[in-house]
C-alpha cells in the first residue's frame, strides 16, 4: 500500500531536533525546501491514507448521562481537543466517552483510533511506543517501515495526522506521559483519555476534566429496566429502586444485578434486593459468574496501591461515619501526618477516595466495603481502637475549652490538655470549638453505636460523657439521648457506678430539654439511688437538681424549691462553687416563679457573683437572663431592660445555640410589654430561628407568639 502525496506544515527546528534518519522511509520522507520555513514530502507515493475504525461498540444499554453528554459538547464546542473522563472503577467512564463518540462520528471524517493503555495488566499499563505502533499501521503505514526509534515514532504519527480529522480513544490510562505521546497534532482532531487516576501532568497539553459520577437512582432504575426489561420492573419499583441504591449508581453493578435477574427469569426483585440488602454479602452477591465482576473491577485499583496507601484504605474503611477528616486517618495508621497526606493523595488520585471539601473525605458505599474485606481482624481492632481513642481525646479538648471547670469522672480528663492537633488550639474560641465538634457529631454518633456493638463499654460510656457541652448547647436531642442510652448501660455493664450516675443526670436533663418530666424523674431516682449507695456526693447533687428542675416542669415548685436546697447544702459542704452558683439559680427561678421578686433578685445576684469567681461568663450570662425576667416580672422594666441586654452580649459568640435563643425570646416578651411589637417580633423570630437549629421544642412557643 502507497499514500498520495500529502502536504506537511514542520517547524524546521521540531524536524532538526529529531534523531537521525535511520531508513528508506526517512530518506524518502525528510525533504525540506532551502528556506527552512516548512516543509513538503511525499510518503509512498501514489497509496492513500487508510481511514481506521477502531471503537468497540457501545453498550445497547447505556442510559442517560444527558448532563455530561452535554459538557462533552460544550468542551468541545470551546475548542478542547483533549478531555480526560476521570471516575471510580466501573462508574461507566467508557461507555461515556463511546458513546459521545458514536454521536459525533461522522464529525471525524479520517477515523477513530482505540487503544486501552492497559492500567490494569499483570505486566503494567502498555508502553506509548506500542501503541503508537498500532496506530501507524492502522493508518496504513507497513509494518516494516514503522520507525523502531520513539521520538521517529511520535514524529511519524503528528506528520500523519496533521490536518485530518481524527477521534482518538485511550481506555485505562494510568500517567500523564502514557497520553502526551499519543496525542495528534491536527486542531481538527479530538482525544478522550478515561482514567480511574487524576493526571494533573496533562493540563500543560490543554487538557479539560470531566468528573464522572455516579448515577442517580433514578437513572440507575431506567438503567436496571434496560437489562431486564420494564415489565419486571414496573412490577416491583420499590425494589428497584432499593437493587439502584444498593449499587450506589455504578452502572458495572447495576450490569451485575441485571445479569443474575436475567439468569433466573422467576426470581423477584425483591429476593435479590433482601440477600444483597446485607453488607456482608454485597461485594461477593454483585459478581456475576461469567460475566462483570464488581470485585474484579475494585482488585486491580486495590493492587496497584503503594503499601502504605493500601493499609490506609483497608482500615480507615472501616471508620464507623459516612465523612472524616485527616486527624482521625493520622489516629488510625499511626503514622505522621506527611506519610498520611501522601497516601491520601494517592487514595483520591486513584479514585478510591473522594475529597468531597477541603480536607474532609468520604468512601463511594460499595467501595467501602471492599476495602474492609481487605482488612485481617486484628489489625481493624486496633485501627478502630485509635479512631474511638481520637475522638474521645478530641471531644475531651472541646470540652475543657468550653467548659473547663465542670465536675466529670472520665480518666480521661486527668492530666488532659484543652488542645488537640486538627481540632482546637490555645486561640481557639468556645464557639469554634463547638462548631468543631458539632460538625463531627454524627462520627461520634456512629462510633459510639460502634463500640457498643463490639462491647468496648469504657470507651462507650466515655465518649457519651464527653459530647455534654454539644448537648446542652446545641441540642441534637435524638442523638443526645441515643448515646446516652447506651453509655448508661455500658457503665452498668463495667461496674462503674459514678459514671452510671454522671451518664444517667446527662441524660435526664436531655429529657426534661424535651419536657419529657417523668422520664427524667424515673433517671434521676435511679441515679441518686446509686450515688447515695457509693457516696458519690457530686453525683447526689447533680441528680437533687434535675429532680427539682423535674418537679417545677411537672408544676409543683414548691417541691423543686425543696430539691435545689438540698442541692445547695452538699455543695457548700464539699466546697464546690460552680455548683453552688447554679443552685441559688435555680432558687432565683422557683422564687420568680412564687411571686417572691425580690428574694429571687437577692438569689440571681449571690449567682452571677459565684459565676464570675470561677470565671464562667456563659453561666453569667444566663444568669443574666434570669434576673431579667425576675425584674420583669417585678414590674421594674428598666433595670430588666439593662440585664437583659447584658445577657446578650455575654452569651454571644459563647456558642450557646439554645441559651442564645432563650436570651432573645426573654428580650422579645420585654418588648412586648414594653410596647414595642416590632422590636418583639424580631427577637422572637431569631429565637425561633435558634431553637429550630437545636431541636427544642420551645420554637413552637416562638411560633405561637409570633402567629398572636
Amino acid at each position: 500500500m502507497a499514500y498520495a502525496p500529502i502536504t506537511l506544515n514542520v517547524d524546521i527546528d521540531v524536524l532538526h531536533s529529531l534523531p537521525p534518519p535511520g531508513g528508506m522511509h526517512h530518506r524518502k520522507f525528510r525533504q525540506y525546501n532551502e528556506n527552512g520555513a516548512s516543509y513538503r514530502g511525499t510518503g509512498w507515493s501514489g497509496m492513500t491514507p487508510a481511514v481506521p475504525r477502531q471503537l468497540p461498540v457501545a453498550s445497547a444499554t447505556f442510559t442517560a448521562r444527558d448532563a455530561e453528554l452535554r459538557t462533552l459538547d460544550e468542551l468541545r464546542g470551546a475548542g478542547r481537543k483533549l478531555i480526560v473522563i476521570q471516575g471510580i472503577g466501573g462508574v461507566g467512564k467508557t461507555q461515556l466517552a463511546l458513546r459521545w463518540l458514536d454521536i459525533h462520528g461522522a464529525t471525524f471524517t479520517d477515523g477513530n483510533l482505540f487503544a486501552d493503555l492497559g492500567a490494569f495488566l499483570p505486566g503494567g499499563p502498555t508502553a506509548p511506543a506500542e501503541i503508537l505502533g498500532r496506530f501507524l499501521r492502522a493508518l496504513g503505514v507497513p509494518a516494516a517501515e514503522v520507525p523502531a526509534e520513539f521520538a521517529e515514532l511520535v514524529a511519524q504519527y503528528r506528520s500523519l495526522t496533521a490536518g485530518r480529522s481524527v477521534s482518538v480513544l485511550l481506555d485505562n490510562a494510568s500517567t500523564a506521559a502514557q497520553v502526551s505521546a499519543l496525542l495528534p497534532s491536527s486542531p481538527a482532531s479530538v482525544v478522550l483519555v478515561t482514567s480511574r487516576w487524576r493526571l494533573p501532568g496533562l493540563t500543560t497539553e490543554g487538557a479539560a476534566t470531566l468528573d464522572l459520577s455516579p448515577l442517580p437512582t433514578d437513572e440507575a432504575v431506567v438503567l436496571l429496566a434496560n437489562l431486564v426489561g420494564d415489565d419486571r420492573v414496573g412490577a416491583e419499583p420499590l425494589p428497584a429502586r432499593e437493587l439502584a441504591d444498593i449499587c450506589g449508581g455504578l452502572p458495572i453493578a447495576v450490569s451485575v444485578v441485571g445479569a443474575r435477574l436475567a439468569n433466573r427469569p422467576k426470581r423477584s426483585l425483591a429476593t435479590l434486593a433482601a440477600e444483597l440488602r446485607q453488607e456482608s454479602a454485597r461485594i461477593a452477591g454483585l459478581d456475576a459468574p461469567g460475566g462483570p465482576s464488581l470485585r474484579a473491577v475494585m482488585d486491580r485499583s486495590y493492587d496497584r496501591l503503594p503499601d502504605q496507601a493500601a493499609r490506609l484504605y483497608r482500615l480507615v474503611a472501616w471508620h464507623p461515619g459516612e465523612e472524616f477528616g485527616l486527624p482521625v486517618l493520622t489516629a488510625a495508621i499511626d503514622r505522621s501526618g506527611a506519610d498520611v497526606s501522601r497516601s491520601v493523595e494517592t487514595l483520591v488520585r486513584s479514585s478510591l477516595l473522594e475529597e468531597f471539601d477541603d480536607s474532609r473525605f468520604r468512601f463511594h458505599d460499595l467501595l467501602r466495603l471492599h476495602g474492609q474485606g481487605q482488612a485481617e481482624e486484628q489489625e481493624r481492632d486496633r485501627a478502630l481502637h485509635r479512631m474511638a481513642d481520637w475522638y474521645l481525646r478530641a471531644a475531651i479538648a472541646v470540652e475543657l475549652t468550653v467548659l473547663p471547670r465542670r465536675w466529670r469522672v472520665g480518666p480521661g480528663y486527668v492530666d488532659a490538655r484543652a488542645e488537640l492537633d486538627g481540632v482546637v488550639t490555645e486561640d481557639t474560641g468556645r464557639e469554634q470549638a463547638l462548631n468543631w465538634l458539632e460538625s463531627e457529631r454524627s462520627n461520634y454518633a456512629a462510633m459510639i453505636e460502634y463500640c457498643d456493638h463490639r462491647g468496648w463499654d469504657e470507651l462507650t460510656w466515655q465518649l457519651s460523657e464527653a459530647l455534654w457541652s454539644l448537648f446542652v448547647f446545641r441540642g441534637h436531642y435524638g442523638t443526645w439521648l441515643g448515646t446516652h442510652e447506651l453509655g448508661v448501660i455500658a457503665a452498668r455493664r463495667c461496674a462503674k457506678p459514678l459514671a452510671e450516675v454522671k451518664l444517667r443526670c446527662q441524660l435526664a436533663y436531655g429529657l426534661i430539654s424535651l419536657r419529657r418530666f417523668a422520664e427524667a424523674v424515673t433517671e434521676n431516682q435511679e441515679a441518686l439511688a446509686v450515688a447515695e449507695r457509693v457516696d458519690d456526693l457530686p453525683g447526689q447533687s447533680e441528680a437533687l437538681q434535675y429532680l427539682g428542675i423535674c418537679q417545677r416542669g411537672l408544676g409543683d415548685p414548691r417541691a423543686a424549691l425543696g430539691y435545689f436546697r438540698r442541692s445547695l447544702d452538699i455543695d457548700r459542704a464539699r466546697g464546690h462553687v460552680r455548683g453552688q452558683a447554679f443552685r441559688h439559680r435555680r432558687i432565683a427561678e422557683v422564687l420568680t416563679e412564687l411571686g417572691g421578686y425580690e428574694e429571687a433578685v437577692a438569689e440571681t445576684e449571690l449567682a452571677r457573683g459565684l459565676f464570675r469567681q470561677v470565671e464562667d461568663r456563659t453561666s453569667e450570662g444566663r444568669t443574666l437572663m434570669f434576673l431579667g425576667t425576675a425584674q420583669r416580672a417585678a414590674g421594674r422594666l428598666k433595670p430588666a431592660m439593662a440585664a437583659l441586654t447584658e445577657a446578650g452580649e455575654l452569651l454571644t459568640g459563647s456558642g450557646a445555640t439554645r441559651y442564645r435563643a432563650d436570651a432573645l425570646a426573654a428580650m422579645g416578651d420585654l418588648l412586648r410589654d414594653t410596647g414595642d411589637l416590632v422590636g418583639a417580633r424580631e427577637h422572637w423570630t431569631r429565637a425561633h430561628a435558634l431553637y429550630a437549629e437545636a431541636q427544642h421544642p420551645q420554637a413552637a412557643d416562638m411560633m405561637d407568639r409570633l402567629r398572636g
